[in-house]
């Protein structure tokens, strides 16, 4: 058995994960220097000399950060002690905290070495990250520690976890045997990066290479696109069409290929289980995550889908810990992204056992007046832009405005239609949607 009460460092292999982490802070120092040296007669020049400091700095600083951080157990509460320069040292009662994740990047996995994230209440930040250890040793402290959290003294346990143990009928003091919730293979994992919202992965992508392209900028104090805009312009007029089509059909290709790629790493080899009354999903393929949530400590489950998972009968699910606001700035949120209509209703059934009985009441539905707002909140801005549009443009615009309008109308109407509210002593639900 892991004796904690000494105190201990990690594994001496872990100087290589915090190496790469700090090279990874010093990235953007890099780039500065690569920019500047483009501009130089020297550039070798320029370049070694910053990738040679920044070799050095994280070299040093990694060890040192090594060397000064040791954790252990004290009473009730877990100690860390770190700080280079500035020693810190940081405790944390047993009864405020949430969470205790494990986690592997592609690093720590070739290493066979595990990192521990602890979140607590009150913080919108891990806590407390300790990056290398042994498998074995990390399921142990993770073990030990939500098992001590759980028998904490309710005097001083913090009320969200005593009103969501009072509402969640589904503890119990029996423990219960592993059961595989979601597991998804090789195949559900490609169907559902081919089902993802394409657009919204185009214009992710777009933004991080546009962020970076900005960012260029601003450091060589030019656009390297500055000598080439009046070709591209005649470009563009003399074959118009044509490169839009292309462009729009890159574009395409381009966030078909970003949804596969965000779904292999974030989801690759998911299992969701439950085990002691404990939510457990591991997921991931550069980074492998294993989260762990008590059953009691879930507030919120939210399902999602689109026109090509409809058809494939296939829903997402994220399950939220505490309020959405708040679960969303503490990244609380874990997701399973293919659940079919069997696992939802286990998904269901292990998460909200009574939930059934919410169907029993009588659903509230959005008043008319709703059709009236959200066509002038949302409606009216964008055929005022399309006829704007229209009026300095040709007349196939002026159709595009005949045609969005209508469309536009139906959309909300089918929408508004879809809102259904349901509640009881226990549950509230909302339904919404038409598209998605």
């Amino acid at each position: 058995m892991n004796d904690f009460s000494q105190p201990r460092r990690q594994e001496p292999i872990g100087i290589i994960v915090i190496f790469a982490d700090n090279v990874q802070k010093y990235v953007r120092v890099l780039l500065a220097f690569v920019a500047v040296s483009i501009f130089r007669e020297n550039v070798s020049q320029y370049l070694y000399v910053g990738i040679g400091l920044l070799v050095v700095l994280a070299a040093v600083f990694s060890f040192l950060q090594y060397r000064r951080f040791q954790f252990h157990i004290e009473g009730e509460e877990l100690v860390l002690e770190k700080g280079i320069f500035v020693r810190e040292k940081l405790t944390i009662p047993f009864h405020r905290i949430q969470t205790v994740n494990l986690t592997q990047n592609i690093i720590q996995q070739i290493l066979g070495i595990t990192g521990l994230k602890i979140d607590t209440a009150g913080s919108a930040k891990e806590e407390l990250q300790i990056r290398a250890l042994k498998k074995k040793e990390a399921e142990a402290l993770q073990s030990f520690l939500d098992k001590a959290k759980e028998e904490a003294p309710l005097s001083e346990r913090s009320e969200m976890d005593l009103s969501a143990e009072e509402a969640s009928p589904a503890i119990s003091a029996q423990k219960s045997p592993a059961k595989t919730l979601v597991k998804l293979s090789f195949g559900q994992l490609i169907t559902l990066g081919l089902t993802e919202n394409h657009l919204r992965s185009g214009f992710i992508a777009f933004a991080i290479f546009w962020g970076y392209f900005s960012q260029f900028s601003e450091i060589t104090g030019q656009d390297v696109f500055d000598q080439y805009e009046e070709d591209v312009e005649r470009y563009i007029r003399a074959i118009g069409w044509i490169i839009t089509i292309i462009a729009v059909m890159i574009f395409l290709v381009l966030s078909v290929l970003t949804s596969l790629i965000r779904t292999i790493l974030r989801f690759f080899q998911l299992h969701a289980s439950i085990s002691d009354q404990v939510f457990q999903v591991k997921a991931g393929l550069l980074r492998r995550n294993e989260y762990t949530i008590p059953l009691q400590k879930v507030q919120i489950l939210q399902w999602e889908d689109n026109p090509l998972r409809r058809q494939l009968g296939v829903k997402s699910a994220k399950i939220f810990q505490g309020r959405s606001e708040e679960a969303v700035n503490q990244k609380k949120i874990i997701e399973i992204p293919s659940c079919y209509s069997d696992q939802e209703a286990e998904v269901m059934s292990t998460l909200f056992p009574s939930f059934d009985l919410l169907e029993d009441s009588a659903p509230l539905k959005p008043n008319n007046h709703q059709r009236i707002i959200i066509c002038s909140v949302i409606g009216i801005p964008l055929l005022l832009v399309t006829a704007l549009i229209a009026l300095g443009s040709t007349w196939w615009s002026l159709l595009l405005v005949l045609v969005w309008a209508p469309a536009l109308l139906f959309l909300v109407n089918k929408y508004v239609q879809s809102i259904e509210i349901r509640s009881n002593n226990t549950y509230f639900t909302i339904r919404k949607g038409y598209v998605f």
